[in-house]
């Protein structure tokens, strides 16, 4: 009940000091980044889920969904750990400029 009474009050002050606006802020970025990751799984998922139905004749059950969304939770922890190699790749790239400046 307490927690309820703060967060109402945090709402409240955000709105008066920073405007309405305020609570969508940082929205667009979040996703900027979600938006193909979510994409990347559903892709993946139905892809799936369509080649064991079509071409290895099994019967829509739980065991399709299963396998399907194991399928594409695998390919989204591949996306992600080849963000993460580009994102560390650009830091090991600017640390080396800075040391090393391209002349």
């Amino acid at each position: 009940m307490i927690t309820n009474i703060v967060l109402a009050l945090k709402l409240k002050y955000i709105i008066e000091v920073e405007g309405p606006m305020a609570l969508w802020r940082g929205l667009g970025p979040n996703l900027v980044g979600v938006a193909p990751s979510r994409a990347i799984y559903f892709c993946s998922y139905s892809q799936m889920k369509k080649a064991l139905t079509t071409k290895l004749s099994f019967h829509e059950g739980p065991f399709v969904h299963i396998l399907s969304a194991s399928w594409a939770g695998n390919s989204l922890n591949e996306e992600r750990v080849k963000e993460h190699l580009q994102y560390f790749q650009s830091l090991v790239c600017r640390t080396n400029e800075e040391y090393y400046p391209v002349r």
